[in-house]
This record gives structure tokens, sequence and C-alpha cells, in this order.
């Protein structure tokens, strides 16, 4: 008989002695049960690896144990325990159908052989708990690394930009894991931040880093060529850690995972407020695609990316042939040319009829209506009335506890099997203290009211800014980033006409007045302006642009 045994542990914080301990385990099964000795050609052995799903196509010893058992290479085989073959259900079930069909003999450790009759219960049995036992495992883990977050500590190895150090206690016993800034890294991380933040591509700032030699996050896996890439960059803006804000189960990993099981993915924000590197508003701006509306960049306009149809929603391609640029819709121009749509022409917008629309929507700003709201607003700020505010988040805290005592009882009264009610006592709880985070600011007047940048936008005169637009010195690319500050929305409705066009503008008060001051926004109102624009038949080009008769919308964010 042939008699093959197959054993693994699952990560790499285990002993690789384990292994042996379960083929130990396995020639004792082989001589007592089997009368025989395991074959030494038929040994299989997965180390380090899983056997939950994500894992169960990476066990390479596991892979050749089921191309054995399916050529009849082995009449036998050995195992310490059924969750070693795995903790899948599903895989489970295979594994089941093919031992049956083969006709090999399988004994485990844990009481499983197949050799007696209705063995397949206890194997599904000792596979189910397995399988829970899995569950319980990730339960218990997440909870223990929520707990250190709770306290203070850090879980996961630090991004670029941070090493870490251990706490002990007096006895020497690990308390936890802090992050610390390294100062030769930090540097890099705030320009990669300012560089976003005026417009340069994420290719280009690869590119910068390249040339100059900075060493890159982490090593190449298969010892290549280790060096910055578009998306290594990607992942540094949108990390939270570096505005001092740790993001637990805010990875698109796990909220893609959550998002296909429909289930919230529980994601709660920790403050680490010594571990900032680069302010809110600069790690906002490069997270609001600021390079341009598709967040790509590039280019060789300043509009690229930046104007939406208002037909399809698609952003428009700037054409640079002919004698003056144009804006037009790559889709509705193949919906047209295809019948998919009905439309006698296409539509184009004239990129300097584009310009001469912006350049209004500023002077609108320089209106008596618009600039006495925003300073009204500005002055309330600078008051620091929130009382209406704080009034409205105690009546919602109320609410919240009121809410989370009945399901105290709930859950203290219901057999909650499927840990629902557990689940929504906790995203509660998370509700209720971010609340109470914002109530606390509030009532002891640390509001994210900066007077002294208020005092400062006060000041301002907003005319500086039609200097500043369309200037041919200014880099596309960091020109493009202005108008995503100033222009919210970009949007050509309609041509109605051969020599008209229709165009929606939306732009913030506050956002001008920042970019203006060197400043942070204060006031995040917005303006909606809707314009005509026409032009003549003569030569030289006269742009007529015309406020539309509607009343401008105001939204305040």
């Amino acid at each position: 008989m042939k008699i093959g045994a197959y054993a693994r542990y699952s990560t790499d914080r285990q002993k690789k002695t384990s292994v042996d301990d379960q083929l130990l385990v396995c020639d004792d099964l082989a001589v007592n049960q089997l009368g025989g000795e395991v074959h030494p050609r038929f040994i299989f052995a997965d180390e380090a690896r899983s056997g939950g799903v994500k894992d169960k196509y990476n066990r390479d010893a596991y892979e050749r144990l089921l191309e054995a058992i399916a050529n009849r290479d082995i009449d036998a085989l050995v195992v310490d325990e059924v969750s070693r073959l795995g903790r899948n259900p599903a895989q489970h079930g295979q594994f089941e159908e093919l031992v049956e069909e083969s006709g090999i003999r399988l004994v485990t450790g844990d009481g499983v052989d197949s050799s007696i009759e209705g063995w397949q219960l206890l194997y599904q049995l000792r596979a189910m708990i397995s399988a829970q036992q899995l569950r319980s495992t990730r339960h218990w883990t997440g909870r223990s690394m929520r707990g250190r977050l709770e306290r203070g500590y850090m879980i996961a190895h630090p991004p670029f930009g941070y090493g870490f150090k251990r706490i002990f206690d007096a006895i020497g016993d690990k308390l936890g894991t802090i992050w610390t800034i390294k100062d030769d890294e930090a540097p890099i991380i705030r320009e990669i931040f300012e560089l976003s933040s005026q417009g340069m591509p994420l290719g280009e700032i690869a590119k910068m880093l390249n040339e100059r030699g900075v060493p890159t996050p982490r090593k190449s896996r298969k010892n290549g060529c280790s060096y910055w890439r578009p998306g290594s960059i990607h992942r540094i803006l949108h990390n939270t850690i570096y505005r001092g804000v740790f993001t637990w189960h805010g990875s698109h990993a796990i909220v893609s995972k959550a998002k296909k099981q429909k289930k919230d993915p529980g994601t709660l924000e920790f403050d680490r407020p010594e571990l900032r590197l680069v302010d809110d508003e600069t790690w906002f701006i490069c997270n609001r695609k600021k390079v341009s509306r598709t967040g790509r960049g590039g280019g060789r306009h300043p509009f690229a990316g930046l104007v939406n149809c208002g037909t399809c929603d698609a952003v428009l391609t700037v054409c640079t042939g002919g004698s003056s640029p144009t804006l037009y819709c790559a889709q509705c121009q193949q919906a047209r040319r295809v019948s998919a749509v009905k439309q006698e022409r296409g539509g184009y917008l004239s990129v300097s009829g584009l310009q001469e629309i912006l350049l209004t929507a500023v002077k609108y700003l320089f209106s008596e209506k618009v600039v006495t709201a925003f300073k009204e607003r500005l002055h309330e700020r600078l008051t620091g009335n929130n009382d209406d505010e704080i009034a409205r988040l105690k009546i919602k805290l109320d609410r919240i506890d009121r809410g989370s005592e009945q399901l105290v009882k709930l859950i203290r009264n219901v057999d909650d099997d499927g840990g629902y009610l557990d689940t929504e006592y906790r995203s509660v709880i998370a509700e209720r203290k971010e609340i109470q985070k914002k109530l606390n600011k509030l009532e002891s007047g640390k509001a994210a009211v900066d007077k002294k940048a208020i005092k400062k936008q006060l000041s301002i005169d907003p005319k500086e800014l039609l200097g500043k637009l369309f200037e041919s010195n200014i880099p596309p690319a960091r020109l493009r980033a202005l108008f995503c500050r100033i222009f919210t929305e970009i949007v050509f409705e309609s041509k109605p006409e051969r020599h008209v066009a229709i165009v929606r503008v939306k732009f913030s008060p506050g956002v001008v007045a920042a970019v203006l001051s060197d400043t942070e926004p204060v006031d995040t109102s917005e303006v909606s302006l809707r314009f005509r624009l026409s032009i003549g038949s003569w030569n030289p080009t006269v742009w007529r642009v015309d406020l539309l008769p509607e009343t401008p919308e105001i939204r305040t964010a």
C-alpha cells in the first residue's frame, strides 16, 4: 500500500517545526491504522499557507496531492486534522468527492476514516468546525487590532515616511507598537503632496524621484528593479495617515469586498496628530482629482480634463488643430456618427470663448451682492456662532443613546446567531464617538475656525485673480490645478445655434479668497451661473458673454 501524508501551517509567524510535528502524527496513523509507513515520495507539505479562500490556489503541495490522488498514485492518505486540508467548506466538498471517486482511504487524527460507513458526516462536521474556527480567529484578531488602535498603538507595517518603535512595560512585556516620523523621508512626502497640489501628473512625480535616485517605499518582490511608479505616488496621496488620521478597514480591498458582499466595511478613523505630515487642505486638494476632473492629469492644455458635456457628462476633448483650439465631446460625436442620437450637427466650444466666460464669472465676484453675502458668512464664522450646531448635535446624541439602550436589551434577550445586532451596536457606538468628538470641539472653543485666515480673506481684492488667469508663463499643469480649485464645475450644456453656446459654471468665492490669500478655505458656499456665449461672423473675433436671467443658485456646503 502506498501511503501519502499531507501537512500545512498557516502563517510565517508559526514555527516550521509544525510540519514535522504533524508528520510524526501521520507516521503513527500509518503504522497503527493502516499497517504500513508513509512513502517518502508522497509527503506533501505547504508552509505559511492559509487554508482560507484566498490561498486555496497558492498551495503548491496541495495541488500536487490532488493530482496524485486523481492519478491513483497513492492508495491511502493520512492527515493530522481535517483542518490541515483547508478551511473552505466548498473546497472540502470537492475533496470529499475526489476521495469517493478515487477510492483511496482517508485517515485523520481527529477520527475520520473513509473505510467506515457514513464517514462523510463526521468529515463534514470537522470541516464546518474548521471553517468556523477561521471566522472566529478573524473576529478575535480584528477585535485585538482595534483594541490596540483605541489604546493609541498602531498595527501593520508603517508606510513610507514612518518607522516603528515597540513599547514595553516595567517588567518587559510588550504593550504595543507606535509609529515615528523619519526625518529623511518626511520631506519627500511633503514634496510629493506639494507637487500634486500644483497639478503635476503622477508619472512626472515618479520620474523626478527616479532621476534623483530617491529610495522606493519597498523593495521589488521578485528581486527585480525597484523604482517609483505612478501607482506608488497614488497610494501615498490617498493614505490618510499623512494628515494624521489612521483609517481602520479603509483599504480599497476591504471596501470592495464588503461592497460585493453588501456589507458595511466598518471603517473607523483614529486620530494620530503626532504623525501629521501635510495639512488637511493640501491632502484634500490632492484627493479630489484636482489635477483634472478625470484624475489622470497630463495634457498640454490647461482645460484638458476640466470641462464636461451637458448631454452625456463625458469629459470634453481639447482639439488644438486648425486656426484656434476647441473643445468637443468625442462620445456624443461617435453616437451621432452611428445614428444613436439625432443631432443635425456636432457641438464644439471655442477655448478662447470659454476663457471669456471664466473671466466674466470671476468678475461676478465683484458684484456687491456676492461680496456682501460672502463677508457676512465670514463674519459669522469669526464670531463663532455655533449654538444651533451644538443644540443639533446634543439632540442627535440623545437619540443615539436611547437607541443603543434598546439594542443592548435586544442583544441580551435575543439569540443573534448572525451577529447582526452586535454589528449594528458597534456601528452606532462608532457614530456616537464621532458626534461626541465634534461636540467637544465646539463646546471647548476648538472649532475649526482660523481667525487669522478669515481676517486675511476679508482684506483681499478678487481683482488680483484676473491678472493670474491665462498667464502664458504658468505651466499648463499648475494652471489646470488652479482652475480646478476655483471652478468646481464647468459644463458645456448645449449649442442651440451655430454661433451660440450655453455654459454652466460653478465656483466658490471662499475658495477664490483662499487662493488669493494663500490660506485654507473657511467658507465653501458655491455659486452656480449660466452663460450665453455668442459671436458674430465678422473678423477679428469679438465674443459676447451674457449672464442668463435665472437666479443664481447659492449652495452652502
